[in-house]
C-alpha cells in the first residue's frame, strides 16, 4: 500500500530536513521514508540550494589604469602688455623668464 508523503514547501523546511539528513547515517531515501517526506521534493530542494551556495563564475576581470587628463587650471588674473601696436595677454600661469624674454624681442620690433 502506497502513502502519500508530503511536499517540503518551503527553505526552513527543506534546511532543516537536509542537515537531519547530513547528521545521520541513512541514505536518503530511507530518512525521507522515516520523515514521511517526498524524496523527490526534498531532492529538487537540495539541488536549488547547492546551485545558490555554489560560487559563480565570473568572466575573467582585465583591470585597466584610467589616468584622467586634467584640464590646466585657468587663472582669473589677465594681464594685458601693450607695447606699441602689438598687445600680449598672459595670466598668473605664464612663466616669468618666457615673458621677459617675449617683452625682449617685442621691444626690439
Amino acid at each position: 500500500m502506497y502513502m502519500a508523503r508530503r511536499k517540503v514547501v518551503d527553505r526552513e523546511d527543506a534546511e532543516d530536513l537536509l542537515d537531519a539528513w547530513q547528521e545521520g547515517n541513512l541514505e536518503f531515501r530511507d530518512f525521507c521514508a522515516d520523515r514521511g517526506v517526498d524524496g523527490r521534493s526534498l531532492r529538487c530542494w537540495r539541488t536549488n540550494l547547492d546551485r545558490r551556495e555554489a560560487p559563480r563564475s565570473s568572466p575573467a576581470v582585465r583591470l585597466v589604469e584610467v589616468t584622467p587628463r586634467t584640464a590646466p587650471v585657468r587663472s582669473t588674473s589677465t594681464y594685458r602688455v601693450i607695447v606699441g601696436d602689438v598687445t600680449v595677454e598672459i595670466d598668473d600661469a605664464f612663466c616669468g623668464d618666457t615673458l621677459l624674454r617675449l617683452l625682449d624681442v617685442v621691444g626690439r620690433c
